[in-house]
């Protein structure tokens, strides 16, 4: 059969979107959001790929993040990170911390409208052989959530604090972040987290990580 151009096309814009926000408002403009939605339960792998591609690079722009959660992009793209699709899933969850990122109202709707997300990307961040991207993208969504009254304790209560321990680590920022923002609810979470060698780890992070985990 022939393909459809849907992959295609999807991955061009996805590509074109990526790191620039006028071409971001040029693509929300001509109107595919919701088609890129529906895309992600299509039946061909390589489509839902470019979909959640799209939906990843244009999640970014501050104001299209909020578009895209009004095309209920949520569910889809929390069934998406149980894919057995490893590149999937990676998109999946690239999205969804892009979709979080600095915009509460987001994070409170991804909690209501699909809270199985969250024992999703706990499961993601330990996957063996996933790629470190794809952790990296799944440490960000949880640290966004983390950051929110409700969310917080669904996050700790999911079990995040021994994988998000491992990838901190392995010297990966978006663990920090998650660290951080899980530690400021509960006196038994900090001293729980010390008690696992989380400020070993933040002392090492300091010493010899990047710049941005720093």
């Amino acid at each position: 059969s022939r393909p459809s151009g849907n992959s295609e096309s999807l991955g061009a814009l996805a590509n074109l979107a990526s790191g620039s926000s006028e071409r971001q408002i040029l693509i929300y403009k001509a109107q595919v959001t919701r088609k890129t939605v529906a895309l992600l339960g299509d039946e061909d792998v390589d489509v839902r790929r470019s979909a959640a591609a799209l939906l990843m690079n244009l999640a970014p722009h501050a104001k299209i993040k909020e578009r895209i959660v009004e095309a209920q992009a949520l569910k889809p793209l929390a069934k998406a990170l149980k894919d057995s699709d490893e590149i999937l899933k990676e998109r999946a969850a690239g999205a969804l911390a892009n979709l979080f990122n600095d915009h509460s109202a987001n994070v409170h709707a991804g909690f209501q409208q699909a809270p199985e997300m969250i024992p999703s990307l706990v499961s993601l961040i330990q996957t063996p052989g996933l790629s470190e991207d794809a952790k990296r993208q799944g440490a960000h969504a949880l640290a966004m959530l983390a950051a929110e009254d409700g969310p917080c304790d669904a996050v700790w209560q999911a079990g995040a604090g021994p994988p998000l321990l491992v990838l901190l680590k392995d010297m990966i920022g978006e663990a920090a972040l998650g660290i951080m923002n899980l530690s400021w609810r509960w006196p038994q979470v900090k001293a729980e987290l010390v008690k696992s060698g989380t400020l070993e780890y933040l002392m090492d992070m300091l010493k010899y990580g990047d710049d941005s985990a720093k």
